[in-house]
């Protein structure tokens, strides 16, 4: 779908490519890693990409669904490095999945709410290319 609405852009396909790459350096950048590091003003964007739900997708089928993880050392979790005078010390420090959910800077949607999201946006581009051929070309 996106292919699509960006190909219908213009009539040069270099012009369609650039866009192309824009937006989807547009969604890497607010979609995932990076969503911590935007700033306030431009916090609004990453609804915009269609990366940042099938991340969270990801993420919440990952973290919720398997054993628990091994605590790095120095941990940035606050609960490994409780966890870590607990007098055990042969033991490997682990925490739950769930918790690293928990503690994500951005809000994580339910599976169902990314899901319907993410489809959404497949029916939006197709929808928008539509229209584009629909009304603004005439051929």
């Amino acid at each position: 779908g996106i292919g699509i609405v960006f190909s219908l852009l213009s009539t040069n396909p270099r012009t369609n490519m650039t866009f192309a790459f824009i937006y989807m350096i547009f969604c890497f950048l607010t979609g995932g890693f990076f969503t911590k590091s935007i700033p306030f003003w431009f916090d609004w964007a990453k609804y915009l990409s269609y990366i940042r739900y099938c991340y969270h997708f990801g993420l919440i089928i990952i973290l919720e669904r398997t054993d628990d993880f091994r605590c790095g050392e120095p941990s940035l979790y606050a609960v490994c490095n409780s966890n870590s005078t607990a007098g055990n010390s042969t033991a490997p420090l682990t925490i739950p999945g769930s918790v690293i959910l928990e503690l994500q800077p951005d809000t994580i949607l339910p599976v169902w709410a990314n899901i319907i999201v993410t489809v959404c946006m497949f029916f939006a581009f197709r929808l928008l290319g539509y229209v584009i051929l629909r009304f603004c070309r005439k051929v």
